[in-house]
């Protein structure tokens, strides 16, 4: 009788076992598989948005094909086009100026907020990598309607901080008063670049180096003429530091666009 008893009790107690490895067994399963569909849809996200930096480098490539340039070894700029730039520029600013404010502001979150959940993260770092994506296409609108090239585009901003830069070493007041905010410009941008929101990077400090704009002090004359559309637009200087950066010949062909040029 005894035996039978512990017979019973042993058959329980293997069955309450079975069905606990059955009930495990289950939870992990779904646990692995939506993992797996999280990371699914994590890959299909970053595949659609590399797909976006790719179209919107092909379509700046298009304006460097219609629209030819040809840089001055010297570093001086255009008087007459350096003033189209601008004008390029401050539509660019009027038209997406929100755009560049939730983007900073929305950075700016992402860097602020520690204690953040899955969810909140991702929506965050959704919202930075659409809009860069969405202001680009506007960006190659407007110059397409003012036929100038990126490369025209990137180059007179590069020479404009160029200036920026050497102007403010050989104590020009106007370059002065802006070389802080240009530095601030260039450290919100590296944040950004580390981040992996925008393309960009070490390209940045090659393309305004002193080899490629070597006379880039007497640009001042120029930047001076055109004084209160530089100055009251300085709050986008790191939106300048931030192009000069992207080479959308390198993320159109899948490279790096952070090395130098």
């Amino acid at each position: 009788m005894r035996a039978g008893v512990d017979l019973l009790r042993e058959g329980w107690t293997m069955t309450k076992t079975k069905g606990c490895l059955i009930g495990c067994g289950s939870v992990a399963a779904i646990f692995f598989i939506l993992v797996g569909f999280i990371g699914y849809q994590l890959v299909q996200k970053t595949r659609h948005y590399a797909q976006e930096w790719s179209s919107l480098a092909k379509s700046y490539n298009e304006t460097n094909e219609a629209f030819a340039f040809v840089s001055s070894p010297d570093g001086l700029l255009d008087p007459e086009r350096f003033g189209l730039f601008l004008e390029v520029r401050n539509t660019l600013i009027a038209q997406t100026g929100d755009e560049f404010r939730m983007f900073e502001a929305v950075f700016m979150a992402k860097n602020e907020q520690k204690d953040q959940s899955f969810g909140e993260v991702i929506q965050l770092a959704r919202q930075i990598a659409q809009l860069p994506i969405k202001v680009g296409h506007k960006h190659v609108g407007i110059l397409k309607e003012n036929q100038m090239s990126f490369a025209e585009y990137k180059w007179c901003t590069a020479g404009m901080l160029a200036t920026i830069r050497e102007g403010s070493k050989q104590g020009e007041s106007f370059c002065w008063s802006l070389y802080d905010r240009l530095k601030t410009s260039e450290e919100k941008v590296g944040e950004i670049n580390k981040s992996g929101s925008a393309p960009g990077g070490a390209a940045y400090q090659s393309v305004i180096s002193s080899g490629n704009f070597p006379k880039a002090v007497e640009n001042v004359p120029l930047l001076l003429s055109h004084q209160s559309a530089i100055s009251d637009t300085s709050e986008y200087l790191w939106l300048d530091c931030l192009i000069v950066g992207f080479a959308p010949e390198r993320t159109a062909a899948g490279m790096p666009d952070n090395r130098e040029p």
